[in-house]
C-alpha cells in the first residue's frame, strides 16, 4: 500500500468513525434531554388547560442538549441515507427522508432559538414549531429507515426498530411525561451508530476484534 493510499484509508476511517459517533452521541443526548425535560412541572395541553395554567418551560440546558442532539442525529442519519443509496437502497426514500429530516430539525431550531432569545423560555406559539418540526423529523427517520431496510445496510431487526420507534414517537408530547415516548427512537438511533461502529472496527481490525454477533 502506498503512502497516499494509507493517508486516504486513514481519512476514510476518521470520517466513518466521526459519523457513527455522531449518531450514537446524538441518540444518547436526545434520551438524556427527554428524561431531564420530563422532570419539569407538567404544562398545559389544549386551550382549556392553558387558560388556567402555563405551558411547561424549556430550560436552557434542555434547549442546548436538545438542539445538539438533533443536529448530530440529522447529520448522522442523512449520511446513513446516502450510504443506503450507495448500497442499493431506494433513492427516492433516501433523498426525501434526508430533506424532510433536515427541514424538521431546522424548523425546531428556529422555534427553540426564538424562544430562548426573544421570549425568555416561554414562546406562546411554540406548538406551531414543535408539531410540524417533530413530524418532519419522524417522517424523515421513517423514510430513511425504509431506504436502509431495502439496502440491507443494517440488520433487518434494527431497520424495523428504527422505523417502529419513529411511529411510537408520534405519541410524544413535551408538555407531559409523554415526552419520554421519544426515548425508544433515541436509543434506536444510538444503536444504529454503535452497530456501524462495531462493524467498521471489526472489518478494519479483524485480527484484533475477531468476529462477533454485531459484525456485518
Amino acid at each position: 500500500m502506498t503512502c497516499t493510499n494509507q493517508i486516504s484509508s486513514a481519512k476514510r476511517a476518521l470520517f466513518t468513525s466521526s459519523l457513527v459517533l455522531q449518531r450514537s452521541s446524538g441518540g444518547t443526548l436526545l434520551a438524556l434531554t427527554a428524561v431531564i425535560h420530563s422532570s419539569e412541572p407538567v404544562g398545559c395541553i389544549g386551550p382549556e388547560e392553558c387558560a388556567i395554567r402555563p405551558m411547561r418551560e424549556m430550560s436552557t440546558l434542555v434547549a442546548i442538549l436538545g438542539t445538539a442532539s438533533l443536529v448530530l442525529i440529522a447529520v448522522g442519519l442523512a449520511t446513513l441515507a446516502a450510504l443506503s443509496y450507495r448500497a442499493g437502497g431506494n433513492r427516492v426514500l433516501a433523498r426525501v427522508g434526508s430533506i424532510t429530516l433536515t427541514l424538521g430539525v431546522a424548523w425546531l431550531f428556529v422555534g427553540v432559538l426564538a424562544q430562548a432569545v426573544f421570549f425568555d423560555g416561554d414562546l406562546p406559539w411554540m406548538p406551531l414549531f414543535v408539531g410540524p418540526g417533530v413530524i418532519g423529523v419522524l417522517a424523515g427517520v421513517a423514510l430513511i429507515a425504509m431506504s436502509v431496510f431495502s439496502s440491507g445496510l443494517l440488520p433487518t431487526w434494527l431497520s424495523i426498530l428504527l422505523a417502529a420507534s419513529a411511529v411510537i414517537a408520534l405519541a410524544c408530547n413535551e408538555q407531559s411525561d409523554a415526552v419520554l415516548f421519544i426515548v425508544p427512537l433515541a436509543l434506536a438511533v444510538a444503536a444504529t451508530g454503535r452497530y456501524r461502529c462495531v462493524t467498521f472496527l471489526r472489518r478494519s481490525h479483524p485480527q484484533r476484534l475477531g468476529a462477533g454477533p454485531l459484525a456485518g
